[in-house]
């Protein structure tokens, strides 16, 4: 059963799940382990985000194999075969997720936040650079 509008949305909403589907499209099948590994995140966070994108049918289960008692299953990306704006929506974020990377006609935001240290410890007031009271 393929999965409603608003669940997508809520699935391609999370950085971890949009990376995982963009290192999905360079793979034929892939398992969490693989995932993990190369996108240097831990097993139990991939494997879940995995989980929820395979219930949501984003990914497709292929094979498992049994390793060191444990079984290992290998996904495929459906992501194709669901509505074309949710593909477009994978791609837009990309600027977004990996800044420095921008898609066609992405604008680069500006940034408005003071950048300059802040005394620690309080909250604000009259103060120095280094947190001492002024004089």
């Amino acid at each position: 059963m393929a999965p409603d509008a608003a669940q997508l949305i809520a699935a391609l909403n999370h950085p971890i799940r949009r990376t995982i589907l963009r290192a999905m499209d360079d793979k034929a099948t892939a398992s969490a382990t693989d995932l993990a590994l190369s996108l240097d995140k831990p097993l139990s966070r991939v494997a879940y985000h995995v989980n929820v994108l395979a219930g949501l049918d984003v990914l497709e289960p292929v094979r498992s194999r049994k390793v060191r008692g444990a079984t290992e299953h290998f996904f495929r990306s459906t992501l194709n075969s669901h509505p074309a704006w949710a593909r477009a929506a994978l791609d837009a974020s990309l600027a977004r997720d990996e800044p420095g990377t921008l898609t066609a006609g992405t604008e680069i935001p500006k940034r408005s936040m003071d950048y300059r240290l802040r005394p620690s410890g309080g909250s604000g007031g009259d103060s120095t650079t280094d947190g001492r009271p002024s004089a």
